[in-house]
């Protein structure tokens, strides 16, 4: 369960990127999916280029899936903050209907687009899930909304592809008992694109604690790339920042439950 509050900016600041709101995750008075106040807004959405997309054309995987094949590696860290790696993968499927044009950003706004041609259950949920009404939300509304328990589906979703070993317990999720033993094309693509270093997918790992970021990572991104990877690192930010508070609180208990 997520809570959002207020914390400090992100550590990793996608350089040319369009703020992601202009009001603090968790302020009072956040509009949400179902305020259908206001007017509706003139869209002006750009094309992805070929070049630019996080997948290659015709290709029915997403970049959330290969996201978490990666955090589902044998070689994973296993104390992966859930939380961080939902609030990821939140944003991994907003690049992804992107890249099919489900959606788009107006301004700080989301807008819907076409449905997406895609046998990709969770896309589809995803996409069917967009605030569908003015003023629409933003892309940190989002990430809280749709982030909650989605390290969970998307575990589940390897494990019922064969694509992954079920986790090993309940505390982390993605700690595995042995490797997959399913050699599969979904694999392959996913490990291409971690070990060819593709910038969203190094960007999102990275904010879920898995690996590092380079300047030259950063530069390869495009505008609203950048936007929604910012959002994910804000974000992910105040939920470390929550957890910390919660820890401090718990240890202040526990000393004058002893006597301190």
């Amino acid at each position: 369960m997520f809570e959002r509050t207020t914390g400090r900016s992100a550590p990793i600041v996608v350089r040319g990127a369009g703020e992601p709101g202009s009001r603090g995750a968790g302020e009072p008075g956040s509009r949400g999916a179902g305020d259908a106040s206001g007017p509706r807004r003139e869209t002006h959405t750009r094309a992805v280029p070929d070049h630019r997309r996080t997948r290659p054309p015709g290709v029915d995987t997403t970049t959330a899936q290969d996201l978490s094949i990666i955090a589902a590696a044998p070689d994973a860290d296993p104390s992966l903050e859930r939380g961080d790696l939902s609030l990821a993968l939140a944003g991994a499927e907003l690049i992804d209907l992107m890249d099919v044009r489900a959606v788009a950003l107006d301004g700080d706004r989301l807008v819907p687009g076409a449905a997406p041609r895609t046998e990709d259950a969770l896309l589809l949920d995803a996409a069917s899930a967009l605030s569908g009404r003015p003023p629409y939300e933003t892309v940190e509304d989002w990430l809280w909304r749709r982030g909650p328990e989605l390290a969970d589906r998307y575990r589940h979703a390897l494990e019922a592809a064969g694509l992954t070993a079920p986790a090993r317990s309940h505390r982390h999720p993605f700690r595995k008992d042995r490797p997959a033993g399913t050699d599969t094309a979904a694999l392959h693509r996913a490990s291409d694109r971690w070990t060819a270093g593709e910038p969203v997918l190094a960007v999102l790992a990275a904010a879920a604690g898995i690996g590092e970021v380079s300047d030259d990572t950063l530069a390869g991104l495009e505008d609203d790339q950048g936007a929604v990877l910012t959002g994910v690192h804000h974000a992910i930010t105040q939920l470390a920042a929550e957890r910390q508070r919660r820890s401090i609180e718990g240890a202040a208990f526990d000393n004058v439950w002893r006597g301190y």
